[in-house]
C-alpha cells in the first residue's frame, strides 16, 4: 500500500523520495503544498516535474481521516468527528476565546485510565492514534475554519504521553516550530534595519539631485546675488542630507550612521550574515563639501558638480549592495516561513503553551491517584499479613 504522507517529517520525507530517487529540495516543496497550503493533489502541485507528480501518484498519498459530523454550538464551540478506521472514530474540538482560539486534539482511541467522570474512559484503551491521524486534526480544523490554528492542547480523547512516539513527533513538529518563529522575529527586524536604510538612500538620492540642480541653475547665471541665494540653498541642502541619514534607523540599528547589522538565519545561530554600514554623511561617505565662496567663481560650481556626481554613484553602490543582502534575508525569510508551516502543519505559530502547564497538571493528577491506589493495595495485604500471624 503507499505511504501516507502525512505521516511524514521533514527528515522522513527527505529519505521517502531518496528512494525514489529525488532530491531532497523536492521533499521540502512537497511538505510546502501539503502544510502551507493544504494541498492533497498531487497534479495541482504545479511547481513538481510532471514525471514526479506520476510518480508520487503511484507511490504515496495525502489523506486525512473522514469527518463524519461536524457541529457547532451556540457559543462557537465547533467539534468533529473524525473515522480513522472502519471501526473507529475520534473527536477533535475548537474552543473559541476573546483573544484566540484552541483546538483540542486526541492522540488515542479510548483512554486506559478509566477516569469515572470521562466517557473516554469509559471505553478502555483501543488503540493509539498515527502521527497522520494526530496531525490531519489539525490540518482539518485549519481547512474548515478558514484560518491558521495558533493554539493546540493534547486534551482530547486518550492520554498523550501513553502514547509518546506519535506524541513527540507531532510535538516535535511544533516545538521546531516555535524556534523558527522566533527566528522570523529576528529576519523581519534585520529586513526593516535594511529596507529602513535602503528608503534613507532613495530619499538622500533625490536631495543630492536636487542639490545637482542648483548647481545646473547657478551655472546659467553670472548675477553673483543670485549665485549666493543658490549657494544658500545649497548648504541648506547638505543639513539635510546630514539628517536623513541620521533618521534611517530602525530598532536602534541604523546602517547609514556606521552601524554593522548581523541576522541569524537558523535557530542555532551557526548561519548568519552580516550587513556593514555605512556613514552616508556629507563630510564622510558622501565627501560633499559646503559651497565654496558662494559660487562666486564658475571653478566653485565646478568642484560641487563633481562631489554630487561622485556621492550619487556611491549611493547607487550602496543600494546595490543594500538590496542584495535583503534579498539574501528575504530568500531565509521565506524558507523559514515554509518550514514552520511544514513544522507546525500549516499553523503560522503554533503555539503549545497551553499544553506544558495543563497536561503536566493532568499528568501529577493521574500519578498521584495511581500511587494512592497502589499505596491503598500494599496497606491491605500488610493488614492481612499481620492477620495471618494471629490466626
Amino acid at each position: 500500500m503507499n505511504d501516507n504522507l502525512l505521516d511524514f517529517d521533514a527528515q522522513a520525507m527527505e529519505r521517502h523520495f531518496a528512494a525514489l530517487g529525488e532530491k531532497a529540495f523536492r521533499a521540502r516543496q512537497v511538505l510546502r503544498w501539503i502544510h502551507q497550503y493544504g494541498e492533497s493533489d498531487f497534479a495541482r502541485m504545479s511547481d513538481l516535474a510532471k514525471d514526479l507528480r506520476a510518480k508520487l501518484a503511484l507511490a504515496a498519498r495525502v489523506e486525512a481521516p473522514a469527518v463524519v459530523a461536524d457541529d457547532v454550538a451556540p457559543d462557537g464551540t465547533r467539534k468533529w468527528l473524525l473515522r480513522v478506521d472502519d471501526s473507529n472514530s475520534i473527536e477533535s474540538v475548537f474552543i473559541p476565546e476573546d483573544d484566540r482560539g484552541t483546538l483540542c486534539v486526541s492522540s488515542q482511541v479510548g483512554c486506559k485510565m478509566g477516569c469515572a467522570f470521562c466517557e473516554t474512559g469509559q471505553m478502555g484503551l483501543l488503540r493509539h492514534l498515527t502521527t497522520e491521524e494526530i496531525i490531519a486534526q489539525l490540518l482539518i480544523a485549519r481547512h474548515r475554519l478558514g484560518w491558521p490554528i495558533r493554539n493546540i492542547v493534547f486534551m482530547g480523547m486518550g492520554e498523550a504521553l501513553d502514547n509518546p512516539i506519535n506524541y513527540f513527533t507531532a510535538q516535535g513538529l511544533s516545538s521546531r516550530a516555535n524556534d523558527l518563529n522566533s527566528l522570523l522575529d529576528s529576519m523581519t527586524t534585520g529586513i526593516n534595519t535594511i529596507q529602513a536604510a535602503n528608503n534613507g538612500i532613495s530619499a538622500i538620492t533625490k536631495l543630492v539631485q536636487s542639490a545637482q540642480s542648483l548647481v545646473s541653475q547657478g551655472r546659467q547665471t553670472t548675477d553673483s546675488a543670485v549665485r549666493a541665494t543658490l549657494s544658500a540653498q545649497f548648504d541648506t541642502l547638505l543639513g539635510q542630507i546630514d539628517q536623513l541619514a541620521a533618521d534611517s534607523g530602525f530598532n536602534g540599528i541604523n546602517l547609514l550612521n556606521g552601524d554593522n547589522l548581523t541576522i541569524n538565519l537558523n535557530e542555532t545561530g551557526s548561519s548568519t550574515t552580516t550587513i556593514t554600514g555605512y556613514t552616508d554623511t556629507t563630510a564622510s561617505d558622501l565627501g560633499i563639501s559646503g559651497a565654496a565662496n558662494n559660487w562666486a567663481a564658475s571653478t566653485d560650481l565646478d568642484a560641487a558638480a563633481g562631489e554630487l556626481s561622485t556621492a550619487l554613484t556611491t549611493l547607487r553602490t550602496q543600494t546595490q549592495s543594500l538590496g542584495s543582502n535583503l534579498q539574501t534575508v528575504q530568500i531565509r525569510q521565506d524558507f523559514t516561513k515554509a518550514m514552520v508551516n511544514t513544522l507546525s502543519s500549516g499553523a503560522d505559530s503554533l503555539t503549545l503553551a497551553d499544553t506544558n502547564e495543563e497536561g503536566a497538571n493532568l499528568l501529577a493528577l493521574q500519578t498521584r491517584q495511581q500511587l494512592s491506589t497502589t499505596a491503598l493495595s500494599l496497606a491491605a495485604q500488610a493488614d492481612q499479613n499481620v492477620l495471618r500471624l494471629f490466626q
